[in-house]
């Protein structure tokens, strides 16, 4: 269930109800960062994108990869690249990855890659100014969350989720999203979205996680997690900055 692309329309709002009202062409989207300055974050449209695959990250694709795993894997390396070129000032190597499929960063940083539709975007850091980055973009889907909710929400979030701002199909894709991130946050350790608990933050346009087991050695049972969101042009965003520890 990871990597999974979900959504509705959503114009610009920056209420901290889940706004969903008339849509908004994708050429009008800018992604501003929503990170502190320590993390270099960087978006890539198809309209506007002329990166080209070198033939070591074109090796990463199956060879029956359809138009639109190539295009989004494509912007997804594209926007990769020019953050870590922001980061580093210096033009990354080819973007490999690892036998799971995750991002092999250079040493000495840490990052994540979320892509949907035409629209990719990706965030780095120092490994000295972080312990890990969450990262997800959700576009439109006709996907009904609330077949598979009982696979991505516990009982407690099951219940707010009816009550929050907004109709419970779209709470159900914010928490889908807020937990990709926590996943891509948490690069390396076996869980599953069960072991993550989800309530509505104390600020505006956050949500508060708690890890319901321990992943040692680093995360203890009760690690709490403030994922942000924000709602640009017809796309969700989730994100997170894991702190040092």
């Amino acid at each position: 269930m990871h990597e999974g692309n979900l959504c509705t329309n959503a114009y610009p709002c920056r209420s901290n109800n889940l706004c969903y009202h008339s849509f908004m062409p994708n050429r009008m989207l800018k992604m501003p960062s929503p990170f502190p300055s320590f993390v270099a974050f960087a978006s890539q449209a198809a309209e506007t994108c002329d990166y080209r695959l070198p033939p070591e990250e074109q090796a990463l694709l199956a060879p029956r990869a359809t138009p639109k795993r190539v295009r989004e894997f494509t912007l997804g390396r594209a926007a990769a690249h020019l953050a870590l070129q922001r980061l580093l000032a210096v033009e990354p190597g080819p973007f490999l990855q690892g036998e799971r499929g995750e991002p092999l960063w250079p040493t000495g940083v840490v990052g994540a890659i979320s892509h949907s539709h035409d629209l990719a975007v990706a965030a780095v850091a120092r490994q000295t100014d972080c312990a890990g980055l969450g990262l997800d973009l959700q576009g439109p889907t006709t996907v009904d969350l609330r077949r598979i909710a009982h696979k991505i929400c516990l009982p407690a979030e099951l219940e707010w989720s009816e009550a929050y701002p907004g109709s419970t199909a779209d709470t159900l894709k914010l928490i889908f999203s807020a937990k990709e991130s926590v996943f891509k946050a948490l690069s390396g350790e076996r869980w599953s979205f069960h072991d993550l608990l989800l309530q509505p933050g104390t600020e505006s346009h956050t949500l508060t996680g708690r890890l319901q087991r321990a992943l040692p050695p680093h995360f203890p049972t009760d690690t709490e997690m403030t994922i942000g969101w924000r709602t640009e042009g017809t796309y969700l965003l989730t994100y997170l900055v894991l702190p040092l520890r």
